[in-house]
């Protein structure tokens, strides 16, 4: 079974932080009384998707031009946040930059640099040069704060990481409207699954035009076997599908085609499957941080498809340094 970072629905709340409607996972910074940037529990842990944990994410600081921290994993170790390379807190502005999840290999995110605005001294953003989102499987985040600290006057106060969703979260429903139908296959496929990002660039995402090495997503269940009943609706796929956020009305000739959606299905006693293939509508584009909900629905002869923009329905974390 795969172990998917994806911030899920029906989070256990454990003294959280709730922002309703908010698509922000919050992780919180402090100082200590020996002046180390340490990690203490607030909340142990938040529950994601298949019982994982975040259980770690990358970090990078600069202490005005100075680079302190590169990618430093912090960790849960015996229920409190730690890392190795340990920092004190000095004069001057701190910037801090934080990637979750943390570990991907070279072939799925390279290249990841955290930014700076050295003219205004605060924490820009990230830039990914590429990002290979064939998997569909990782809730990509990032979060940036600033502090300008002063012995003089020190600011004890948290420091606070509102981290984003980079990605769109995408889910294929079922349902049937009268009698029973059973889905013996899906394939949902077309899309753009290589890009970039960077949030100085107008549409944050640049998506790789799709060829041989960078092939368009296709996600399928050759042996679906789902069953529906009226009134009742099914998720197609185990788990949702995190997406590189994109423009649905395609263009062909550059590189990118339609983005289809085929099921085979039967009931009714057909004696063999049906087919149906969709082409998603061109609105409402994929955009970072929403979850769309497309569903599939039978009556007899007639399969329509419908879609809906929700929320991304995460429950904010806490955590001290």
């Amino acid at each position: 079974m795969k172990i998917r970072t994806i911030l899920g629905m029906g989070i256990v709340q454990l003294a959280v932080i709730l922002a309703a409607g908010c698509t922000k996972t919050v992780v919180d910074i402090s100082e200590t009384g020996d002046g180390y940037i340490r990690f203490s529990t607030v909340v142990s842990r938040a529950a994601v998707e298949e019982a994982a944990d975040i259980h770690e994410f990358g970090v990078w600081s600069y202490n005005d031009d100075s680079r302190e921290l590169s990618d430093e994993k912090v960790y849960l170790s015996n229920g409190s946040w730690v890392y190795d390379n340990l920092k004190k807190w000095t004069d001057g502005v701190f910037m801090f930059g934080a990637l979750y999840p943390y570990g991907l290999s070279e072939d799925v995110i390279s290249g990841a640099e955290f930014q700076i605005d050295k003219d205004s001294g605060v924490a820009d953003d990230f830039k990914i040069p590429y990002y290979n989102g064939s998997s569909a499987e990782h809730d990509l985040m990032t979060a940036v704060y600033t502090r300008n600290y002063s012995s003089s006057s020190p600011d004890m106060s948290p420091v606070i990481f509102n981290f984003k969703h980079l990605l769109s979260r995408i889910r294929i429903d079922a349902m049937s409207g009268s009698g029973n139908v059973t889905v013996n296959s899906v394939e949902f496929s077309g899309m753009g699954v290589y890009g970039t990002y960077n949030e100085d660039s107008p549409d944050d995402w640049y998506l790789i035009p799709i060829g041989t090495e960078t092939p368009a997503g296709s996600f399928s269940i050759p042996d679906a076997d789902i069953a529906l009943v009226p009134g009742s609706s099914v998720s197609l796929f185990e788990e949702d599908l995190l997406l590189i956020p994109q423009e649905i009305k395609k263009d062909p000739a550059g590189g990118f085609p339609s983005i289809t959606l085929k099921v085979s299905y039967s009931g009714g006693g057909d004696a063999q499957p049906r087919e149906k293939t969709f082409t998603l509508p061109e609105t409402p584009d994929w955009e970072m941080g929403k979850s769309y909900r497309y569903t599939l629905k039978f009556n007899m002869e007639d399969v329509g498809l419908s879609v809906k923009v929700l929320d991304w329905d995460v429950v904010d974390t806490s955590v001290e340094w």
